[in-house]
Parts: C-alpha cells; sequence; structure tokens
C-alpha cells in the first residue's frame, strides 16, 4: 500500500469528494494569491501618488489615507 493509499484509503474516502476538495482549496489559494497582487499593487500606486506631493499634502493624504484604512478594517 503507498502513502497516498494509506492516508486516503478508498474505502473510507470518496475519492471524488477528496479531488473535488482539493479543487476547491487550489481555486481559494489562487484567489487569495491573486488579491495580494492586488494589495501590492495598490501600495505601489499609492507609493507613486505620494512622491507626486510636496511633504506638507503627504501628511495630509497619510493621514487620510490612516483613517480610510482604520474604517475600513474596523478599528
Amino acid at each position: 500500500m503507498n502513502y497516498y493509499e494509506q492516508m486516503f484509503n478508498p474505502q473510507y474516502v470518496n475519492q471524488q469528494n477528496y479531488h473535488e476538495f482539493l479543487k476547491q482549496l487550489q481555486d481559494y489559494n489562487n484567489e487569495q494569491n491573486k488579491e495580494i497582487n492586488n494589495a501590492v499593487k495598490a501600495i505601489h500606486d499609492y507609493c507613486e501618488a505620494m512622491k507626486k506631493l510636496d511633504p506638507q499634502h503627504q501628511k495630509i493624504a497619510n493621514q487620510y489615507c490612516l483613517i480610510e484604512i482604520a474604517k475600513a478594517l474596523n478599528w
């Protein structure tokens, strides 16, 4: 009996359900990775926009951004 058969014995585990679960898990991980990329891009865009502001306006923008983050994350 190989490792796969020991861990997921077809006598006890419905193989179709198991493979569907693996697919759902992979889909979930792919979606989460996509959202990570979106977040990184958003931070990059934020940094690029901040470079265009003078220090006084950077401070104001940072304050408003922190307020927005706090509201979005229910802080």
